[in-house]
């Protein structure tokens, strides 16, 4: 594609990955900007590896095609929540950092600074097991617009700080997952050469496995706790399933 390239592709002092709004990503003269496109099913952070060519607030894209029109610029390369339109089963919600262009594939939720509820309550509150639930039931057809996660009940509610903490987690191993690969423009090197106690690569790998799985059952018990506060945020404890 002549616009958006996965980040290996184009050389990276063409980039810029941290424009904190469109002025910004001007003054910068980059050409290449992270691209929020959706993606495949992931919670809490990652499908961060496209760019696209926003030189000059994406004069080459609109100058190829006249009739495109840039919708809501205010809220390019701010952080937020943000979701992919389509999937292949629930809803999966995730946070973006500052400096992300918006794709039509992906959808957002941003908070203004006036706004009671922080992004991360909102992200814990729809990757709830009692979110997901009732955003199956809005469309069976698992194709999920905006309207749809505009219409959830969000109760006048402020998380405590053992839920804070909860999301905070979640999204921190779920960033180091992602950045373990080299697909992540944070990788750094490979997770599994911290492990090399006795210089065998057969004794890195079972480290490996073993903090995998660690990692894995942590994440699960994290997702419960979150489940179980939004249940009882909501009342509900009794009657919506937190396991995972």
């Amino acid at each position: 594609n002549r616009f958006v390239r996965l980040w290996w592709e184009v050389s990276m002092r063409s980039c810029e990955l941290a424009a904190d709004s469109p002025a910004a990503a001007r003054a910068s003269k980059a050409k290449w900007f992270p691209f929020n496109k959706g993606g495949e099913f992931r919670r809490w952070y990652g499908n961060q590896e496209h760019l696209i060519n926003w030189r000059n607030g994406g004069e080459e894209i609109l100058a190829e095609r006249p009739k495109s029109t840039v919708r809501s610029p205010q809220f390019y390369f701010r952080s937020g929540v943000s979701w992919s339109k389509i999937s292949s089963g629930s809803p999966a919600f995730r946070r973006y950092q500052e400096g992300f262009v918006l794709g039509s594939a992906a959808k957002s939720i941003f908070v203004g600074s006036g706004q009671e509820q922080p992004e991360d309550f909102l992200m814990g509150i729809c990757n709830s097991s009692l979110m997901q639930l009732l955003l199956e039931a809005k469309s069976p057809t698992m194709s999920f617009v905006a309207e749809d996660v505009g219409s959830l009940p969000v109760i006048g509610a402020t998380m405590n700080a053992g839920g804070e903490s909860t999301i905070d987690q979640l999204v921190e191993n779920s960033k180091a997952d992602w950045d373990a690969f080299e697909t992540s423009w944070n990788f750094m090197k490979s997770p599994i050469i911290d492990r090399r106690t006795d210089g065998r690569v057969s004794t890195a790998l079972d480290a490996y496995r073993r903090h995998c799985d660690t990692l894995s059952r942590q994440q699960r018990s994290l997702e419960e706790s979150n489940n179980q506060l939004v249940a009882e945020l909501y009342g509900l404890e009794d009657s919506v399933r937190c396991d995972v």
